[in-house]
């Protein structure tokens, strides 16, 4: 079977999986496949990924459901007001009365036959993945491979099929992610067959597939992998970017060594370095960030560019420091910062260190009050001048 959750950001900025599960059978899904809308592919850092969408209608708000019908479901919100949803003529309905459906979550009809409702009837039951090794079916041994590198309760057995699988099967992807699977199984042949792909030069997809890989993988081995192809220059900047991409998901402690591609020549590197140094950035290591400021200008921007990310989150972190710790350069650009992130709440923080603090409020007054009555740079503002710009 396949879920579909929905899953959104929460006030601290992290993914929360809806507690809806809405679940298909994959013959269920095959057999809507006519129905559904296939996405153009992707970008190489992405995999060259397509979308499948199979149409659906999902609620914009809570609500119970009082009567459902083939045509209609009719819908009851918390403050009694009603609402009907009338079916398409070739959407089959999901719910039934009485049923408590949730916004973005909950899928009330769908062009799939039949949604399941996922109870087991036995917990020991164990679906026999190795079996599905030897299916015709591309997605069933692709899911079976996937699978078995987390079984490590079956490995005795699954190791060997899935050495030979990443040897001679037909589909490069398949072999790819049975080296990954091995690799998750601890088993040398794994890692090896991955630094053989990541160094196939000739195949951009594959090699981007095997990064996208090594990022899921929690292993020193993985790692060293990703900053070897993050290093290396006559990798495209794509592959590098996706190797830092990588690294920031699955490492919380190598801000020291992001820092050093944030202002790499190849502008994508440079920017996806900058966007993963700025979720990794907290009040452990906000210091060795300010200390990277220095006399290289683009690297200096740049870190400027991570912290405007945060707002004023560590303003009064960054003023101390001026104060305390900053050296000349570290100073000027941190200052400049300040007249960023504008008068609120960098005057009240700087007038508590006095003399030194006011002549810095002074030095920013001008441009504080000058830039932020600006209304030519407002996000949307500037928007439409380089749509108009774009005009004959």
């Amino acid at each position: 079977m396949v879920a579909f959750v929905y899953c959104y950001k929460n006030a601290d900025d992290e993914w929360v999986a809806s507690d809806i599960v809405n679940l298909y059978t994959i013959g269920d899904l095959r057999g809507a496949i006519n129905k559904s809308v296939l996405g153009k592919p992707k970008s190489a850092d992405e995999g060259a990924e397509r979308d499948r969408t199979w149409p659906s209608s999902i609620p914009s708000f809570d609500a119970k459901v009082i009567d459902a019908g083939q045509h209609m479901v009719r819908c009851m919100k918390a403050n009694g007001r009603r609402y009907t949803y009338k079916i398409r003529k070739n959407y089959y309905v999901h719910v039934k009365t009485g049923d408590l459906i949730k916004a973005n979550a909950s899928i009330i009809a769908s062009v799939i036959p039949l949604k399941q409702e996922g109870y087991c009837p036995a917990r020991d039951c164990r679906y026999n993945f190795l079996s599905d090794l030897s299916s015709d079916n591309r997605e069933t041994v692709y899911c079976a491979v996937k699978a078995l590198g987390f079984l490590i309760e079956d490995s005795k057995e699954s190791i060997p099929l899935l050495i030979d699988i990443a040897h001679s099967y037909p589909d490069e992807l398949i072999r790819l992610e049975a080296a990954g699977s091995l690799a998750r199984l601890n088993c040398s042949s794994g890692w090896k067959i991955l630094q053989e792909l990541i160094n196939q030069h000739n195949n951009l997809s594959l090699q981007m597939e095997a990064v996208l890989l090594l990022g899921e993988l929690n292993d020193p081995r993985a790692k060293r992998l990703l900053f070897s192809i993050a290093d290396n220059k006559g990798c495209s900047g794509e592959l590098r970017a996706a190797a830092i991409w990588g690294l920031a998901y699955q490492y919380r402690d190598i801000i020291d060594r992001l820092i050093t591609y944030i202002d790499d020549e190849v502008l994508d590197v440079a920017l996806h370095a900058i966007i993963a140094c700025s979720r990794l950035t907290n009040n452990d290591n906000l210091e060795v960030i300010l200390n990277a400021i220095g006399t290289n200008i683009r690297r200096s921007a740049a870190i400027i560019t991570i912290l405007m990310l945060h707002g004023v989150s560590y303003i009064s972190q960054i003023i101390e420091f001026v104060f305390k710790k900053a050296n000349s350069e570290q100073r000027k650009w941190l200052i400049y910062l300040m007249g960023l992130l504008g008068p609120d709440p960098c005057f009240s923080l700087l007038e508590k260190y006095g003399k030194e603090g006011r002549e810095i409020i002074n030095s920013l007054t001008m441009f504080w009050d000058l830039h932020y009555n600006n209304w030519t740079i407002k996000p949307d503002i500037s928007e439409k001048i380089r749509f108009l710009l774009k005009q004959n």
